[in-house]
């Protein structure tokens, strides 16, 4: 439990959050310069909620200086067993974020996580493309054999190394698969 630990302090974000945007404190070294622990802010404007389920949404954000973009989920902690859901995710998150799965490139990029009184947030990579739901009828007659092959050697992939690590994907739908090359656990 003592490596868990580490890796989440080592992924929690210095954050601020508001209703609209997200302030994130880093402190970079400079020894070139001989500056150790400079504080450097970034801005994450929130831009619009991507999702909602029972126990928490998945928002965009945008970072203000470089307009890069990522997903972030929202959880709710109110109430032991959301506080477990949530625990449960992040322990998820971190371990599929590890070296020897990025390789895979089956899993969403976990960025980091942080919290304020009431949500814990996960930073996640954003997919443009969105969620198998909302391509697979909007391109029903464009998707070809291939294509569906693809995901679907993708989706087994990434169950096939979750349950290798004794990880079960309790809510797998075509709302949670993202796509076209990446798989996601929401809520």
């Amino acid at each position: 439990m003592s490596s868990y630990l580490s890796d989440l302090d080592h992924h929690k974000i210095n954050a601020q959050v508001n209703p609209w945007q997200v302030v994130e404190t880093h402190y970079i070294s400079d020894p070139l310069n001989g500056h150790r622990k400079v504080p450097r802010v970034k801005l994450w404007k929130v831009e619009r909620v991507l999702g909602k389920g029972g126990c928490a949404e998945v928002r965009l954000e945008t970072n203000r200086e470089d307009d890069e973009k990522r997903a972030v989920k929202r959880m709710w902690t109110s109430g032991s067993t959301l506080k477990k859901e949530y625990q449960r995710e992040l322990m998820a998150l971190l371990e599929f974020s590890k070296p020897k799965y990025k390789e895979a490139a089956v899993f969403v990029e976990f960025l980091g996580w942080f919290e304020d009184h009431e949500c814990v947030y996960l930073a996640m990579e954003y997919i443009p493309l969105g969620d198998l739901e909302h391509n697979v009828p909007a391109r029903a007659r464009a998707i070809s054999e291939g294509e569906i092959r693809d995901i679907t050697c993708q989706v087994l992939e990434g169950l096939r190394i979750m349950h290798l690590e004794g990880f079960v994907h309790r809510d797998l739908k075509p709302k949670v698969g993202l796509s076209p090359s990446f798989f996601d656990q929401v809520c």
